[in-house]
């Protein structure tokens, strides 16, 4: 009688996971575009977030140049020329950097993520090379 009680009771559970787990093509369809979505979605918000902070890095590279060029004007002859020719190329790359930010937004994610990597690196390199300049102008 046992026997009996167990064998119909897993009748009944297996009868009961049959109806439950019927997946169909569309169901499948339906997750898959909705998992996609999901997945662009995403995507999309980091490099959005990205760019903004990217950009937040140039501004901040930006007011840097400036104080820069503020310290060249008040700096001695040699010094005041190596400054100013240190900004104006700053600037050049400053202006490099928000021009490939530009098409950032038409870009397929290996490309932002690429080009996030560039700027980054570049504001990094940029704003060390500052950093020396302004310890030469106080020593």
């Amino acid at each position: 009688m046992i026997r009996t009680t167990i064998a119909a009771f897993a009748l009944l559970v297996c009868f009961g996971c049959s109806r439950e787990t019927s997946t169909t093509a569309e169901d499948v369809r339906k997750e898959t575009t909705e998992a996609a979505r999901t997945a662009a979605d995403f995507t999309q918000e980091q490099a959005a977030r990205a760019k903004r902070e990217a950009e937040a890095k140039i501004a901040e590279l930006d007011r840097r140049i400036d104080d820069l060029e503020v310290k060249a004007s008040t700096a001695s002859a040699k010094m005041k020329t190596s400054l100013q020719e240190a900004a104006k190329d700053m600037r050049a790359e400053s202006k490099r950097l928000k021009e490939r930010m530009s098409t950032w937004d038409d870009k397929a994610v290996e490309a932002w993520q690429t080009t996030r990597i560039e700027v980054e690196q570049a504001v990094n390199k940029a704003e060390t090379a500052i950093d020396n300049l302004l310890e030469k102008v106080r020593n």
